[in-house]
């Protein structure tokens, strides 16, 4: 037995249980009956009321037990609480463990009535709040793994070796990676930081992919495709104010060169197994999207690229994290922080990072997090 239109009236007096049964079967309703909170368990076993209205005063199980019963069940049948003048610090205490309304005696019939349909009203939409909730769960789960699915898996060839750590603030983010390989010895790789966070981000992101593999396909210069894909974002996100921060990379073993082109982005870093120190590539111009600019061949850095180099991608999750001391962690410190760790297997490297980065900061991650190496062997 259940539905809304079902009542569970809990009180030791029988008179005052027959006033309140009589009256709201008039108006409608059906009724359970339990003299105390131990009977009423029994009959919550099998039925399903809209709501339960109990004493607070009563034998063997009074109406505050009932309510520690209930939530410690995880059951959530709103229960409204009746009370005498004098006891209204325990109706005080009853809204505390989860009440949801409570009423005076003696009884105004009509009173009651309004009460119930109120939390009855309440009741239904939490719930619906809550399915909407579980269904945007749901949907989240599913859009981080086909957003996940997505991002390019490591890459392992003779001469490079590309892998990617992601971790977004929630299921999905505005972090993303586009990477391209021709054949064993070149790779393409692309990173970008979305502003904001969660569903609109990624979507955004997922847009940038698409255009950016098209883009990628065939072996551009860095600079040419930073002006398509600028282009592409001018005018399709004008009037929402998005853009994002990227970085474009192009790795030749053969030739031992590397192209960058930055918009916007942390720098590059790029460390010289030989020296064991940094260089760095900082940002050409503005980030993507905040407004077109004309194709520039300065906006593209090359170097030298020798075996036992690693380079170094990474979105300003990390370099803006807050300290405990409430400053951020900032770029000197992060590659001060990381440089033991240049020489590791990739997979380390990435795992030391970010047990750092999570001992350092105060509180959780307020942003996403994105790492990518590529190893020259």
């Amino acid at each position: 037995m259940s539905g809304k239109g079902l009542l569970l009236l809990v009180d030791d007096e029988e008179d005052i249980r027959q006033n309140l049964r009589d009256y709201a079967e008039m108006e409608g309703y059906e009724v359970l009956e339990a003299e105390n909170g131990v009977e009423a368990l029994r009959i919550l076993d099998h039925a399903q009321p809209g709501v339960v209205i109990s004493d607070i005063m009563m034998p063997e199980m009074d109406g505050l037990e009932l309510l520690k019963r209930l939530h410690a069940a995880g059951n959530d049948i709103p229960v409204i609480i009746m009370t005498a003048f004098g006891t209204i610090e325990r109706a005080v205490k009853a809204m505390k463990l989860g009440a949801a309304d409570f009423i005076t005696k003696p009884i105004d019939l009509d009173m009651m009535l309004q009460v119930v349909k109120r939390v009855l009203t309440r009741a239904e939409l939490e719930q619906k709040v809550k399915q909407q909730e579980r269904q945007m769960k749901e949907d989240l789960h599913l859009a981080s793994l086909i957003q996940r699915c997505m991002l390019p898996q490591n890459l392992d060839t003779p001469f490079l070796s590309l892998t990617l750590r992601y971790e977004p603030l929630i299921e999905i983010g505005g972090d993303y990676l586009t990477a391209q390989a021709y054949g064993d010895d070149r790779i393409a790789v692309a990173l970008y930081d979305v502003t904001g966070h969660g569903v609109a981000a990624s979507l955004v992101a997922t847009m940038i992919h698409h255009q950016l593999s098209l883009l990628m396909a065939q072996p551009s210069p860095p600079y040419e495709i930073l002006y398509q894909i600028n282009q592409f974002a001018t005018e399709k996100f004008c009037v929402t104010g998005i853009f994002f921060t990227l970085v474009l990379v192009q790795f030749d073993a053969r030739q031992g060169i590397l192209t960058a082109a930055n918009a916007g982005h942390p720098d590059i870093l790029i460390w010289r197994a030989d020296r064991g120190a940094f260089e760095t590539i900082p940002s050409h111009t503005l980030p993507v999207g905040i407004q077109k600019f004309q194709v520039q061949e300065s906006y593209q850095t090359t170097l030298p690229l020798a075996s036992g180099d690693r380079i170094l991608l990474y979105t300003d999750g990390f370099t803006e994290t807050r300290l405990k001391n409430n400053e951020l962690l900032g770029r000197k410190a992060f590659m001060e922080m990381i440089q033991p760790w240049m020489r590791l297997p990739a997979q380390e490297f990435m795992d030391r990072t970010l047990e750092a980065i999570a001992s350092l900061r105060a509180g959780g991650p307020t942003d996403d997090l994105t790492l990518v190496t590529v190893d020259r062997k």
